[in-house]
């Protein structure tokens, strides 16, 4: 008896150890049979995974991100011991014990698994963190036993290779949290605005629960959900002796505090950014933009931006305004259940930050009820449609005239919740803010607004910027030799256009001529038969190459359209021509990036226009100084004596608005060819700013709309916001420049103050020793270039002055 168990049992002990061989030779031929054609996990060595390009601005605050997906690299010691336990916790207790595969958890899982297959539930996954990055990196999400063998074979060799923290950095990195966001530092600022070692223990349990299921567990989505998954994570924790049990209790009794704006970024969308995204895809390409992780350091000023917009859109509108009211964007034919048909109201593609409104009616004090889609009710008092009225009237009563019951409208609500009438401007410009010296963009404005339209007409809107020119034509007579008191004369002029063709005879704005007058006067009153005869004295050569030196055309023809400014450039080449003169003569460059650094901190570019002098000296009293490195353009001498004649623009001609600012200002009005744009580009020692506004196909844009009256109030209000807390500064005189006081009428020396008015006497620019008497011919037909297009200037030359605005 006791011997035929003994029989049994060796004979079972040897099946059972025959079964184990048969297993092991069968677990290692599978092992042979499936690490065929494995994927070479070497490549996780050199992991350079897309991530996010971020811009930011001058001050270091994030403009805009760029990415396919947005990641942010962290490094394992970047990443809080907090947040590592949430996540061991979660996914894989035994991480820093096993090698790769967790058998306990994996028989378990199997077990689980089993049961749940009959009981028609889904299979529960035993992967550790090693697996789950196998999955990522190597193999995918097929569900196959032959993909769950390789994937152990693959975690077990990645284990005996990498370390547990290089394994954690990776998944830590790679994997998908939802709102768009790949790896633990994007996902931690999506959902919380936080960087890591900011996160609080529910916060760090959140970002773990959700790799189960990134989209079913997005807290922004389905906020129960989510909170369940946090507490059951906060419940390991303490489970695993991360945290105390009575911690736990607190934690999961705290709601999820989520980021509101999702992703932190300072500015949405706007015409710099884009201008600075296209200047990144032409240095390293889209692709490089979307993956590699660049870290784009601009000289976009925030303040400076805010405050040329609010003037540039105040501009708009109060131009727009004057040329009154058109009129409802649609009509309820009936005020019954008028809040149902506002909403059916077929809208304008664009109407910006306005909302429609419908007209209920209208008081005895002229103030005019309307009703909003929210079914609100409000009145609008006269004070805030009364621009409207001019199209009809000046009195009060003339609102009835104007509005119905019934119309819809487009109001806007200030501050102070109080509704006005608003209407979408048709007219369009540009605007651009540079630092002198440096060539530095703080501001740009492309248009009205960029949700409207992303053409960006500061660069890609070639237009004519008119007498704005003019400013060019009078340094080439300056460069020739010409003193600014040099005489010219205001008077009828005949231009011979060659054999066969009629005479020309200029005109200026509103017929009137004024005879003798300086150089500097018809620059002042930008009048147009002076410029005529500069450009018939000095040639077309001379101009052409004067305006190509400044970098305001390309390859221009040889013609006087180019001369007279009626040839077409853009408001960022003009702006920068006139921040040469700002910077004594210097050449500068427009510049929206200051450098460009990768993932890893290294240099990519660099606006290397910079120099430190003194940085490197022996000299204990030498002061070390960042001075821009650049070629002169104008003469210092010669520039100071344009910059005068400017500022002389300023407080005596067309921008003597200006004269509110109390500030020393050099510019240039300009109005084109039958009034089509009107623009005005200034400066101070502090900044240059030009704008024009114009519709983008060129209309008139109606009478008395100039430079003066359109362009130049925008500049003075951005002015007024951006340096009126700075001190004046007046312009450096060169050394080699004299002062001399003269008769700004005459151009003569004065010597006696009691034979002239005191207000007349100005000081002169004079060059060391450039005193003669050298003025212009004021022979009427003087032309000693006809070889040259001289049709060209017959349409050309329509272009208004200002004298009289």
């Amino acid at each position: 008896m006791f011997s035929s168990l003994l029989n049994i049992i060796s004979r079972w002990t040897a099946f059972i150890f025959i079964l184990f061989i048969v297993g092991i030779a069968g677990a290692i031929q599978a092992i042979v049979y499936f690490s065929k054609g494995l994927p070479d996990y070497k490549q996780l060595e050199n992991y350079d995974p897309p991530i996010i390009s971020r811009i930011y601005s001058g001050s270091g605050e994030i403009m805009a991100e760029y990415a396919n997906e947005r990641r942010i690299y962290v490094e394992y010691k970047q990443v809080p011991d907090l947040v590592i336990s949430a996540f061991l916790a979660a996914e894989d207790k035994n991480f820093f014990r096993h090698q790769g595969i967790d058998i306990y958890s994996l028989l378990r899982a199997t077990v689980q698994s089993t049961f749940n297959i009959i009981t028609n539930k889904r299979a529960i996954g035993g992967s550790t963190i090693t697996q789950q990055v196998v999955k990522s990196f190597l193999l995918g999400n097929e569900r196959t036993l032959a993909r769950k063998i390789k994937e152990a074979i693959l975690a077990y060799r990645i284990s005996k290779i990498y370390s547990k923290e290089r394994v954690l950095e990776l998944y830590l990195n790679q994997i998908f949290f939802g709102s768009n966001s790949y790896g633990i530092a994007a996902a931690a600022q999506s959902y919380f605005d936080k960087e890591l070692n900011a996160l609080n223990v529910p916060e760090a349990a959140m970002l773990a629960a959700l790799p189960k299921a990134p989209s079913a567990l997005n807290p922004f989505l389905n906020y129960d959900r989510a909170k369940g998954r946090r507490d059951w994570v906060i419940e390991r924790m303490a489970e695993e002796k991360f945290i105390s049990n009575r911690e736990a209790v607190k934690f999961a009794q705290m709601p999820i505090e989520l980021n509101k704006k999702e992703i932190a970024v300072s500015w949405t969308e706007n015409f710099y950014i884009d201008a600075v995204k296209k200047e990144l895809v032409n240095l390293f390409g889209e692709e490089a933009l979307y993956t590699r992780g660049l870290i784009v350091n601009t000289y976009f000023n925030e303040d400076l931006q805010k405050k040329a917009e609010e003037a540039f859109r105040e501009g708009i509108i109060n131009y727009d305004r004057r040329h009154g009211w058109r009129g409802p964007i649609a009509k309820l034919p009936a005020l019954e259940d008028w809040d149902l048909a506002l909403r059916k109201v077929d809208k304008p593609d664009y109407i910006g930050k306005y909302e429609p409104a419908v007209i209920l009616g209208i008081n005895k004090e002229s103030e005019i009820k309307i009703g909003c889609v929210d079914k609100s009710v409000h009145i609008i008092p006269f004070s805030n449609f009364k621009w409207a009225r001019y199209i009809l009237s000046e009195k009060k009563e003339a609102a009835k005239g104007i509005f119905k019951s019934g119309d819809v409208i487009l109001v806007s609500r200030d501050r102070n919740g109080i509704y006005h009438l608003a209407q979408v401007p048709l007219i369009d410009g540009a605007m651009v803010v540079m630092e002198p010296n440096s060539g530095r963009v703080f501001a740009l404005i492309g248009g009205y607004d960029f949700t409207r339209s992303y053409f960006n007409r500061a660069i890609q809107a070639k237009r004519q910027p008119g007498s704005a020119f003019k400013t060019f034509v009078y340094l080439a007579a300056l460069e020739e030799g010409y003193p600014p008191n040099a005489m010219i004369l205001d008077d009828p002029i005949t231009v011979s256009q060659g054999q066969g063709m009629p005479n020309w005879q200029p005109k200026n704005f509103g017929g009137q001529f004024f005879g003798l007058m300086t150089l500097r006067t018809a620059l002042e009153k930008s009048r147009n038969i002076p410029t005529v005869r500069i450009i018939l004295e000095l040639g077309i050569e001379k101009i052409v190459q004067t305006a190509m030196a400044l970098k305001i055309y390309n390859q221009p023809r040889y013609n006087y359209s180019v001369a007279l400014g009626a040839s077409e450039t853009t408001l960022m080449d003009m702006t920068n021509a006139y921040n040469i003169i700002a910077s004594q003569g210097m050449e500068t460059r427009p510049k929206l990036i200051d450098s460009v650094y990768d993932r890893k901190g290294n240099l990519l570019y660099k606006d290397y226009d910079m120099k430190c002098i003194n940085c490197i000296s022996n000299d204990i009293n030498s002061v070390p100084e960042i001075k821009y490195v650049s070629e002169p353009i104008i003469s210092e001498d010669v520039n100071y004596q344009l910059t005068s004649l400017l500022n002389g623009a300023m407080r005596r001609g067309t921008g003597a608005r200006s004269n509110i600012l109390k500030k020393t200002l050099a510019g240039k009005t300009g109005t084109t060819n039958n009034s089509h744009d009107a623009w005005f580009i200034g400066f101070t020692p502090y900044i240059t700013a030009g704008t024009y506004i114009g519709y983008d196909i060129p209309r008139d844009m109606g009478q008395r709309e100039t430079g003066s009256t359109v362009s130049l109030p925008i500049f003075i209000d951005f002015m007024q916001a951006a340096v009126n807390d700075l001190p004046d500064v007046s312009f450096k005189v060169p050394k080699n420049i004299i002062l001399r006081k003269i008769d700004r009428h005459s151009g003569k020396f004065v010597e006696d103050y009691n034979s002239i008015d005191y207000k007349d006497v100005i000081l002169e620019a004079f060059q060391n020793g450039n005193f003669q008497d050298k003025s212009f011919s004021s022979e009427k037909s003087t032309n000693r270039h006809a070889d040259y297009n001289l049709r060209s200037i017959v349409d050309s030359l329509d272009i208004e002055d200002e004298t009289n605005n």
